[in-house]
């Protein structure tokens, strides 16, 4: 009986378990569950990746204008809006659009030269261009403070209109398009630095200080010619700033009235011949003049002399210039090769 018991408990038990089993999931048969994904880390993996690209970029791009100076438009379009600096002259920055802009209009107008044979053919890299346009800047920066010295300037967009009064050719709106240019730009980048020299060069020649000193010296040519009798021409040769004329004594051979500027014209048509003068001042310094000879030109009837000067010249603005350029600091921050 007992074992009866056993044998239906048994089978019971065997039953039960198997209903539980069919009610147990089968692990095998249904899907694993799904590991949520985190989106915070794969945003900070793009952005890491994104700004890892950004950087090699610029690194790239500032490579590209400080290094070798790519001329690619996707380095010099931006370099030129953000006006990077490429230099410093002075106490002021070149910007890089600003350079390239005077590397095009050198390279411009070399090549318009050698087109029309005013030039023979050179090679030229881009960083002997670079040099040129930083020198360049360099005689502007000393210009721009003489101007401020002597207190003068040039109006603005005035430049043109007064070369084309004097009868100066000037470039025609496509030759300056053809060099990547217009009239605007090629008056405020050479004819008004031009104009501006001028009025600076006038300042100094009329500079107390200048003309007090060129006035002492050609006082004791003076008296070199008069009072000790030297050789006009010996003297001349040794001391005259007309290297044109010195060579030859200071001979300046036959001329008549308009041919001089006023004042020395003055002077040399009062002396009789073989008499020197005393120290006559013009713009360009002071001239100690001496007539060699008088004649009337037979076809013009007019009266004609011949002379001789030394002269004294007042300093020139490129002497000047010179001096102060040594006191202007160049630093380039770009290898262009």
């Amino acid at each position: 009986m007992e074992d009866t018991r056993d044998n239906e408990n048994t089978v019971e038990s065997q039953a039960g378990e198997m209903q539980v089993m069919e009610h147990e999931p089968d692990d095998a048969g249904q899907p694993a569950p799904r590991t949520p994904v985190d989106t915070r880390s794969m945003r900070r993996g793009l952005w890491s990746a994104l700004g890892a690209v950004v950087v090699v970029l610029l690194i790239l791009f500032f490579y590209g204008v400080y290094g070798p100076g790519w001329q690619s438009s996707v380095i010099t379009k931006p370099a030129t809006m953000l006006r990077l600096p490429v230099a410093s002259v002075g106490d002021s920055w070149v910007t890089y659009g600003r350079l390239r802009e005077y590397i095009g209009l050198i390279e411009g107008f070399r090549a318009m030269d050698i087109k029309s044979g005013a030039a023979a053919p050179v090679a030229v890299n881009r960083a002997q261009d670079v040099e040129t346009a930083l020198q360049r800047f360099r005689e502007m920066e000393v210009l721009n403070q003489l101007a401020q010295q002597y207190n003068v300037s040039v109006e603005p967009g005035s430049a043109w209109a007064v070369y084309e009064s004097r009868g100066v050719p000037l470039p025609t709106d496509a030759d300056l398009a053809s060099v990547g240019t217009n009239r605007e730009r090629f008056q405020e980048i050479i004819l008004t630095p031009v104009l501006l020299a001028e009025k600076v060069g006038a300042a100094i020649a009329s500079d107390a200080s200048y003309i007090s000193s060129v006035t002492n010296e050609a006082t004791a040519v003076h008296e070199r010619v008069t009072t000790k009798k030297e050789d006009f021409a010996v003297v001349a040769k040794e001391v005259s700033d007309d290297t044109g004329s010195a060579v030859n004594g200071g001979d300046l051979d036959w001329f008549g009235k308009g041919a001089m500027v006023p004042e020395f014209e003055a002077a040399a048509f009062a002396l009789k011949k073989g008499e020197i003068s005393k120290p006559v001042q013009t713009q360009y310094g002071q001239h100690i003049i001496q007539v060699t000879d008088i004649r009337t030109n037979a076809a013009t009837k007019a009266k004609e002399v011949r002379a001789r000067h030394i002269l004294i010249a007042f300093p020139s603005l490129n002497e000047i210039a010179s001096q102060k350029e040594g006191t202007v600091e160049v630093d380039s921050y770009i290898n262009w090769r």
